[in-house]
């Protein structure tokens, strides 16, 4: 069953997702395009796509190629990990129909990454080292309450965008802590009734050279690249805001709990 959204929303909600894949660095595979191309038109729902990279067939020494049953020609990447990181990004999609209900705190971050990187073996499933104590100290500036619920997109994008670089700083995951911030920022906005979008800051130039990834050079450093844009959902306001990550940072030995009153 088709999902019950607009095609006009599928196709904001696939753009949007690749604006943020563009600006870290990532390159979808044609296969993973296609079948994008095929959820945007509402012939696939995102779980079926899920679900044909899921069963592929794993290949090892053990296993005959020969008896494997084909597959539909270019449904899945043949290389492994680019398959992995297809999985990796149709998890990304997907959580901007069904995002994950959780308290805003450390452990919802950590469900997060694990619902965006399960899929990739080796992949650490929690915390790198004993960050999750400062992650927990800069997410427990947020009001328990509304989560930063009435502000303006001004206020509201001033302030995310300190917490989101905060945590960038500390490289709480092995791999994929950008995603997971992205994603992480993108529910907090809904939380909040805005809509997000994501931009290479003005003085960095359009375009940016895909060596310099995120995982490349620190997500300190990517975010410092970026800004966040944030878009009142009450069209009566038509109000947007940008919140620079770059210039809005702030070192952790401030006074975190009286930020977000």
């Amino acid at each position: 069953m088709i999902l019950p959204i607009e095609q006009n929303l599928r196709l904001q909600m696939v753009a949007s997702c690749m604006n943020v894949v563009h600006l870290l660095g990532q390159h979808p595979s044609p296969a993973l395009l296609a079948n994008l191309s095929a959820y945007e038109n509402g012939e696939m729902t995102l779980d079926e796509i899920y679900e044909r990279y899921h069963s592929r067939p794993r290949l090892d020494n053990n296993t005959d190629a020969d008896a494997v049953a084909p597959r539909p020609p270019s449904a899945v990447p043949d290389d492994p990990h680019t398959a992995q990181d297809d999985l990796t990004l149709i998890q990304f999609v997907i959580l901007q129909t069904t995002p994950l209900v959780g308290g805003f705190d450390s452990c919802h971050l950590e469900r997060i990454h694990s619902s965006l990187f399960g899929d990739v073996p080796h992949s650490a499933p929690s915390y790198r080292n004993d960050v999750e104590s400062s992650v927990s100290a800069i997410l427990d500036t947020l009001p328990p309450v509304n989560y930063l619920q009435g502000k303006s997109p001004e206020d509201w994008s001033e302030r995310a965008s300190t917490l989101i670089h905060d945590i960038a700083e500390l490289e709480p995951f092995d791999t994929g802590t950008p995603l997971t911030l992205h994603e992480f920022a993108n529910q907090l906005a809904r939380k909040n009734n805005l809509s997000l979008s994501w931009a290479a800051r003005e003085d960095e130039g359009p375009e940016l050279a895909p060596e310099r990834s995120a995982e490349a050079e620190g997500s300190g450093g990517y975010f410092r690249r970026i800004v966040m844009l944030a878009s009142d959902d009450d069209r009566a306001r038509h109000s947007t805001s940008r919140g620079d990550l770059f210039h809005h940072r702030r070192s952790l030995d401030r006074d975190l709990p009286g930020l977000f009153l």
